[in-house]
């Protein structure tokens, strides 16, 4: 799990009966929450799972079935300036040497919808009937660098809504999803 903030996609893969061998999350808080609910409570909680380190600086990655990781989502954010150029929209980056050195049978990474359109002119249509008709240009060159990832990897996207599936708020939000 990278990027993990408080752990919540991480808790439904462990939920789903996945183990969790590696989460990261450089935000001191998000890594204190994450040592109560996952480090503490695991089944050997002397094995180090959870770490707070830059993923900037991580160049080993214990291999694994799945990588699921929210890259940052601030810089792709609606609510945000938006610029192409902003630095947090480079992340990914991070995501795909986990990818690399895992080697993972799949991969999930779950970002805003903003993503889809990020760079771009708001008079294109992006989505419908909620629904993503296209991919932006920015968007779409960060799935096919998440295609050729690796061993290389078959990548679908869909937006999908929390409300939809009972939690109590609108939040939308892009799923892409890679198979090796």
């Amino acid at each position: 799990s990278l990027y993990s903030g408080c752990g919540g996609s991480a808790y439904g893969f462990q939920k789903a009966g996945f183990e969790i061998t590696y989460m990261n999350d450089n935000n001191s808080d998000a890594y204190r929450t994450l040592l109560e609910n996952f480090q503490k409570r695991s089944a050997n909680p002397e094995i180090e799972i959870v770490h707070g380190e830059d993923i900037k600086n991580v160049f080993g990655f214990p291999s694994a079935d799945v990588i699921e990781g929210g890259f940052p989502c601030q810089g792709f954010s609606l609510a945000g300036p938006r610029k192409v150029d902003d630095k947090r929209n480079m992340l990914y980056h991070y995501l795909k040497r986990a990818i690399t050195f895992a080697n993972p049978k799949f991969f999930v990474a779950e970002n805003v919808k903003g993503f889809v359109t990020i760079g771009e002119n708001a008079k294109q249509s992006f989505f419908k009937k909620g629904k993503i008709a296209n991919l932006g240009s920015v968007a779409s060159a960060i799935v096919k660098e998440l295609e050729a990832t690796g061993a290389g990897y078959n990548v679908k996207y869909e937006l999908l809504d929390a409300k939809d599936y009972g939690l109590p708020q609108d939040r939308q939000r892009i799923f892409i999803v890679g198979v090796r």
